[in-house]
């Protein structure tokens, strides 16, 4: 068997449409062949790369929703899966979509379910909770309905990820334009002022000195702390993989991050309670559901929370008590699940559960640049005022003896 290399290429499409991305074959004559069967009509150049393959099989949330939403789309009007994934590589302008759906189409022709051509792919870009889905859908006959549960799913991650991404860019950008310009006074503003107070070779005051100093090694002092973070992450994270931080604690770290720490812990909650909602309005047992939703945790100590919570309901015990012991959700939702199990009507509950915890997220996202943009005001006046009463300070005292 012939090993396979990564190419990386540019050319145009049908529509004359420039195309860049990176194609795994043999060797660069196959590479060409089936980049032109994909659907490039020209190739402007073709060389061999060492990005990861990982990289290659990487597909975008809106790429996913895209291929998922149009599958069940063409389905639902009556076209063949064939048909239809053949329509959806020939109408995108994303490439790795692309090659993928050839990849698709090639085991779909030799055979295979959807679900197995989707497993099927090195460093497949579908979860195994998107593949169970599809898988246990083909056997009961509804694909169509089951299409449309993971692309309910996927809009909820986009809507929360676009969420967040909103709430934080004002603020990081705020913070970091204010960075800078403190940056361009120390580099380059004070050191004129320096230069003069020096020449009137007068005693300056301690806070004028200790601003003289900051101005001379902000360059070194900067490179430090960014050295000294950097160092700090590295440590904490080898630590955390060879087991010598317990997950308790590593855990407690990453949360007490001023709002990262607060997001995370949000959305965990939002993807645990809509995807146990989604596996069990699709018939998936409890015991199954609890497994694979527990995939879905992030952090570490709480996974393994959820995993001791579905032992515990293997031998018996309720849901809402199982949960409880995890102490990751509030009492609110917990008596919410309580009331449910009563009811038989789970997959409802976690639902309701999900969008509260999602309104929160929202109402926190909302007010997160309303927190932030105070402290960056105190911060920034504190500094731009420490500067300018030492710069004054001097003045007054040269205005003094004269």
């Amino acid at each position: 068997m012939l090993k396979k290399r990564l190419y990386q290429f540019s050319g145009k499409d049908e529509e004359g449409i420039d195309i860049k991305g990176i194609i795994d074959a043999p060797n660069k004559a196959i590479a060409r062949y089936m980049l032109l069967k994909i659907g490039l009509k020209k190739i402007n150049y073709l060389i061999i790369t060492l990005s990861s393959c990982k990289k290659l099989f990487t597909l975008s949330l809106k790429d996913k929703l895209h291929l998922f939403s149009h599958l069940s789309l063409q389905i639902n009007s009556g076209i063949s899966i064939l048909d239809s994934l053949n329509n959806i590589k020939l109408d995108t302008h994303s490439f790795k979509l692309k090659y993928l759906l050839f990849i698709i189409l090639k085991n779909l022709n030799e055979g295979h379910r959807l679900s197995l051509s989707l497993t099927k792919i090195e460093y497949s870009p579908f979860s195994e909770n998107e593949t169970s889905l599809i898988r246990a859908s083909e056997i009961s006959g509804s694909l169509e309905s089951t299409l449309e549960f993971i692309c309910d799913g996927l809009k909820n991650k986009l809507i929360i990820k676009q969420k967040i991404v909103s709430s934080l860019i004002y603020p990081c950008m705020t913070m970091a334009v204010s960075f800078v310009v403190i940056f361009i006074i120390f580099k380059w503003v004070i050191p004129q002022f320096e230069l003069m107070f020096y020449k009137s070779k007068h005693n300056l005051p301690w806070l004028t000195e200790l601003v003289f100093y900051f101005s001379n090694n902000i360059t070194l002092l900067l490179t430090i702390t960014l050295c000294s973070l950097l160092l700090s992450s590295i440590t904490i994270k080898l630590l955390i993989k060879k087991k010598i931080l317990s997950e308790l604690i590593s855990e407690k770290l990453i949360l007490i991050i001023p709002i990262f720490g607060k997001i995370l812990i949000m959305t965990n909650r939002i993807n645990f309670c809509y995807t146990l909602s989604m596996l069990l309005s699709a018939g998936v047992s409890i015991h199954d559901a609890l497994n694979e939703t527990n995939k879905h945790i992030t952090l570490p100590y709480s996974r393994r929370q959820f995993k001791q919570a579905l032992n515990d309901v293997i031998a018996g015990k309720s849901i809402s008590t199982a949960l409880k012991k995890t102490q990751f959700f509030p009492r609110s939702a917990i008596q919410t699940i309580a009331s449910a199990e009563n009811s038989g009507r789970l997959d409802q509950a976690f639902k309701i559960i999900s969008q509260q915890f999602y309104n929160d997220l929202s109402v926190f996202s909302d007010h997160v640049g309303k927190i932030i943009e105070p402290f960056i005001i105190i911060l920034l006046g504190g500094i731009i005022g420490m500067i300018v009463i030492a710069i004054y300070l001097p003045i007054f005292q040269l205005g003094s003896l004269y």
